[in-house]
């Protein structure tokens, strides 16, 4: 069974709670960890999944998931999701002293992503005896844009409500595993915890739970009342950003940017007049010499499309000032890239062109991107097996979650739009209707 996911949907917990994931090879890394968030939460060594609780935080403490030996991978992974359903606010790896070379850190790293999707970087956290034991923090945090946090910094609750401060919690797609399974074992999970031997148990392992309850239930009441007196101040600004939704198109000159934005703008019907599209033509130098963005309302949601020059170009002007700013597009949440190609011509300079771009930009994108090929109205043949056969495109690919598309831009159908934006990876979130009524796209347009 594969276990790639893409990313999921993202919404809050319904009991309010803070929940953590914590994951990493050394349980008692784990537990010391677990121990400062929660005091005495974990007092043993588990090869299963263990939870640590209050009123106000759930710690999901996990065994080695990076085992290769190990006898049970589904049935932890199904263990961890049940706990943690439908999904963790927060995501802990915890990498001790002996794991923490670089490529170990990475290994790790691309090990959960493989299991529970990219994006849960965006909700990570690398928690580690000190920084100064990884050689290229930097770089890794470029990589991926992740937190990296050393046992030197104060740790408690309400650091790690800070972490994930604005962050949507990160929510399984299921698309690997059933919700239902899930689901069962949640409830069977659930019944365990309320079971007299099992509150005997957590008695036994948690005494300042029974002593201190009161104490703790009364400081927790007053921290959750906090927290919901700031989310409260913070929901005019969430809804507007969850109204926005930006499309960046990188990539060389000649590859025909301009003209995809203008397909994409096109198939609203809104543009009529020619002069509100991003100037394009066939030329060797390049046309588009700055960001530039133009904002449409797509299904009452506001839609922004940005043209980006060549970054590549040694001639381009205030290069510097141009990434960052095609890096406040990118950084939106609601955002979609889109690397593109001109199908037929996969040029020496765009090998690991997304590495590239992350390099040049400082930002991870591959978890929301999207290969999009242009050109495809002269392509004959089958657009799998033209991917396949070129390594370099194939790796591309494949990095950015086997997401492509293929734009003829000289078709005015907007279907060819309508199929590139489903495929963008939290659509059913942002455009629900795109799922619920995918036969009817001309009410869309």
């Amino acid at each position: 069974m594969s276990h790639k996911s893409s990313a999921s949907r993202y919404k809050v917990h319904h009991d309010n709670r803070l929940v953590i994931t914590l994951f990493g090879k050394s349980a008692e890394f784990r537990n010391t960890i677990g121990n400062k968030i929660l005091k005495n939460a974990f007092s043993h060594m588990s090869d299963c999944c263990v939870t640590g609780e209050s009123s106000t935080v759930k710690i999901i403490n996990t065994p080695d998931f990076f085992d290769e030996d190990s006898r049970f991978p589904d049935q932890h992974i199904i263990d961890c999701m049940a706990l943690s359903y439908p999904g963790p606010n927060l995501v802990i790896l915890a990498v001790d002293s002996k794991n923490s070379q670089d490529k170990e850190v990475i290994d790790q790293i691309n090990k959960l992503q493989y299991i529970f999707g990219e994006n849960i970087t965006a909700n990570l956290v690398v928690l580690l005896p000190t920084t100064d034991v990884l050689k290229s923090p930097h770089h890794l945090k470029k990589r991926f844009r992740i937190h990296l946090k050393s046992m030197s910094d104060k740790l408690n609750y309400s650091v790690c409500s800070g972490w994930c401060s604005g962050q949507w919690s990160f929510q399984y797609n299921f698309n690997n595993y059933s919700e239902d399974v899930v689901l069962k074992r949640k409830s069977t999970l659930d019944k365990r915890r309320c079971s007299p031997l099992h509150h005997q148990e957590n008695q036994r392992t948690n005494p300042q739970t029974s002593s201190s309850s009161q104490r703790t239930l009364t400081e927790a009441n007053t921290r959750t009342r906090r927290s919901v007196r700031w989310s409260f101040r913070g929901s005019r600004a969430s809804a507007e950003a969850n109204n926005q939704f930006n499309i960046v198109l990188l990539g060389l000159t000649g590859t025909g940017k301009s003209a995809s934005a203008n397909t994409i703008l096109a198939a609203a019907n809104l543009l009529r007049d020619s002069s509100q599209l991003f100037k394009s033509e066939l030329s060797s130098v390049p046309v588009t010499t700055k960001c530039e963005a133009k904002t449409i309302t797509f299904h009452k949601k506001r839609v922004t499309v940005v043209d980006t020059p060549d970054f590549f170009n040694e001639h381009l002007s205030e290069s510097k000032a141009q990434t960052d700013e095609c890096r406040k597009y990118c950084e939106l949440r609601q955002s979609m890239v889109l690397i593109v190609l001109q199908l037929g011509r996969f040029t020496d300079q765009e090998v690991g062109i997304l590495e590239k771009l992350e390099d040049k930009l400082s930002l991870g994108i591959r978890q929301k991107t999207v290969v999009l090929l242009t050109h495809g109205d002269g392509f004959r043949g089958k657009i799998e097996k033209f991917i396949d056969d070129r390594r370099p495109l194939k790796h591309l690919v494949e990095a950015c979650g086997n997401r492509y598309h293929v734009f003829n831009n000289t078709s005015k159908d907007p279907r060819q739009v309508l199929e590139l934006i489903k495929k963008f990876p939290d659509i059913d979130v942002f455009l629900p209707e795109l799922t619920e009524r995918r036969s009817h796209f001309m009410c869309l347009f």
